[in-house]
């Protein structure tokens, strides 16, 4: 057995102690026998009622673990539950849900009550390595812990089989690479059953800057109030060339879906109309709409035209929600019509909310993993059809979603901006930048919106600058400010993007910034050219010592030009030099770390933008001798 089996099967799976729950009651306290193969390892145990059998399968660093279990007595919901421990760490980052939707990093201490409900990832140091662990979804399971146990759940009980992987672990020298290692075996063994990010499709138009109607409008969107905000756009010289007519578009009732159309009051001359002038007179070139994965928040109508003309395409679920039906093919139906009508109206894309409430609707008929798939099937093969698969998935942070969409690219990584909450900016730095930890694997990662005219702007700008993600603000009419847009996209609207999802430096991954008086220090690149951002996200003054070494892919024999946006300055840097940075309350660093180049007539770099926050993501960079920056 390999080191990394060793561990995951001790630590997390109880030594195979593990109970087995039926649905009427009864639980089955087993032990399962271990026999080790060429490439990992088996668990067995039966008795009357149930028979067992765990597989490790091992190549090098790299473990997966799956399960086939058959009972004579229907399981229950919450089939199979066992022990687990973090002793073995010395320090642990675990990702947890803190409602339906959304992920969120947790700090995990040995002597506290373990993990939060509902998590599923996790990222351990042991000594100088670290184990990158990713909770998987079986056949009709998914596999979550909580406190110090950890379990599999249907989301319906009544089932007597569980087969699927259910845990794929993975050990590096750097964090997210062992997180990374354990995604990409788990694909290459079959058990993640989509595509990595890497075969993903990463929309053109996001490579722009956008403008989103929800914040300045909410549900109360029109289209009168819609040509206010672009007449303010226009005038202010901001260049939007992609914008999103969010929630409160549609024809509703009761908080449902009743046609598909746009409210007739809110957009007199129909939505066509509205897109035809958004294009045409303000020059935006891609226009969205917003909708749920049910059609709306509360599903289809009942009494709607729709539930009549789609009765073979919708389903009655047992909560009463009426939506798409779980053959995927009669579920396309609705949706090719629903957006072929967007379509023709002019739109390019489309914003698909609520989708990790989905298995709440569901589980009282179906199981919530094998459940969830049929429906992102048939959206996303409606969404390739009529969009080229342009769509940004919304409110679906669930392993069961995550895994389970065919080819779609975007999915927004955080809950929202909730700038005028206290210190609301802290919480929205870190549930982003640690969730891509294990979330960029898999989605490009979507920061959500942001004002630029108000409420960290500066601080929230140079976020969205590093992310590595679509870039939309979502101001009022009035609010939009021109100059905390321009070091993000300049006069043209193109993004200086980066290559990756930001990261934390390796400082960060176990520290909670916020409260243990570190900057927080993000990480990005462009080629082989870096990008670093500091935050302060405490309240107080800090002051911070560290290495750029802190920075996993900086080179260790190479020197770089430092150039920090803020203070204008060029320094000459390597992987062991040393700052000491002291920021106040919201204060922010931004530095582009261009590698040092000789070419026989004197040293140079390919300099980028100066101003902007990271000139390294530059569509056109110049070549710029050193002596001439410092």
């Amino acid at each position: 057995m390999n080191k990394i089996t060793e561990i995951i099967s001790s630590a997390f799976l109880g030594n195979m102690a593990i109970c087995v729950n039926a649905q009427n009651g009864e639980n089955y306290q087993l032990a399962p026998t271990l026999t080790e193969t060429e490439n990992g390892a088996v668990w067995t145990a039966a008795n009357d009622v149930v028979d067992v059998a765990i597989k490790a399968e091992a190549d090098c660093c790299k473990t997966l673990f799956s399960i086939d279990l058959v009972s004579k007595t229907p399981l229950s919901n919450r089939a199979v539950t066992w022990n687990v421990s973090v002793d073995f760490a010395d320090d642990v980052l675990s990702f947890y849900h803190s409602n339906k939707w959304w992920m969120m990093p947790e700090w995990v201490k040995k002597r506290d009550g373990g993990f939060s409900e509902r998590t599923q990832n996790y990222i351990f140091r042991t000594g100088d390595k670290h184990i990158g662990l990713t909770a998987l979804t079986g056949d009709i399971f998914c596999c979550e812990s909580e406190g110090f146990n950890m379990y599999l759940e249907t989301g319906l009980g009544g089932f007597s089989e569980l087969h699927g992987a259910f845990l794929c672990g993975a050990v590096d020298g750097v964090p997210d690479k062992a997180m990374e290692k354990a995604y990409k075996y788990a694909r290459k063994m079959g058990a993640i059953r989509v595509p990595l990010k890497e075969d993903r499709k990463f929309p053109e138009m996001f490579e722009n800057f956008g403008w989103c109607t929800w914040d300045a409008f909410y549900h109360e969107v029109s289209a009168e109030k819609i040509f206010q905000k672009l007449d303010e756009l226009k005038e202010k010289n901001i260049p939007i060339k992609w914008m999103l007519i969010d929630d409160g578009w549609c024809h509703t009732v009761d908080g449902k879906m009743y046609a598909m159309k746009s409210d007739d009051v809110k957009f007199p001359d129909g939505l066509k109309a509205c897109v035809d002038r958004i294009k045409n007179e303000y020059g935006i070139k891609h226009v969205g709409v917003w909708h749920t994965i049910s059609g709306y928040w509360g599903g289809v109508h009942m009494e709607s035209p729709l539930a009549e003309k789609y009765k073979d395409n919708l389903f009655v679920y047992g909560r009463g929600r009426l939506s798409m039906s779980q053959d995927p093919d009669k579920a396309f139906v609705f949706w090719d019509d629903f957006h072929g009508y967007l379509e023709d109206c002019g739109i390019d894309y489309v914003k698909v909310d609520n989708q990790s409430t989905t298995h709440e609707s569901i589980c009282e008929n179906f199981s919530t993993t094998a459940g969830v798939r049929p429906l992102h099937e048939a959206l996303e093969r409606s969404v390739n059809k009529h969009f080229d698969g342009k769509i940004i998935n919304c409110m679906g942070m669930d392993m069961e979603n995550v895994l389970a969409r065919p080819s779609s690219a975007v999915n927004r990584n955080s809950d929202d901006f909730f700038p005028n909450r206290e210190n609301g900016f802290a919480a929205h730095i870190k549930q982003n930048v640690y969730n891509t930890l294990w979330h960029s694997n898999i989605m490009h990662c979507d920061f959500d919106m942001w004002w630029s005219g108000k409420a960290n702007p500066v601080q929230s700008g140079v976020l969205r600058a590093i992310s590595g993600g679509p870039v939309y603000v979502s101001d009022k009419v009035g609010e939009s400010d021109f100059a905390n847009i321009y070091p993000i996209c300049g006069n043209n609207g193109d993004l200086c993007r980066l290559d990756n999802a930001a990261k934390p430096t390796l400082d960060c991954i176990y520290s909670n910034c916020e409260v243990e008086g570190k900057l927080q220090k993000i990480y990005n690149n462009r080629g082989d050219a870096l990008a670093l951002a500091l935050f302060n996200i405490s309240r107080e003054e800090v002051c911070d010592s560290f290495g750029l070494d802190v920075i996993p892919t900086i080179e260790k024999d190479r020197d770089y030009i430092c150039y920090e946006y803020f203070t204008k300055t060029f320094t000459r840097v390597n992987a062991a030099t040393k700052l000491d940075i002291t920021l106040g309350f919201e204060g922010v660093k931004a530095y582009s770390l261009y590698p040092v180049m000789d070419d026989g007539e004197g040293e140079y770099i390919m300099l980028g933008e100066t101003d902007k926050y990271f000139g390294v993501g530059s569509r056109e960079k110049t070549k710029t001798l050193v002596k001439d920056l410092l």
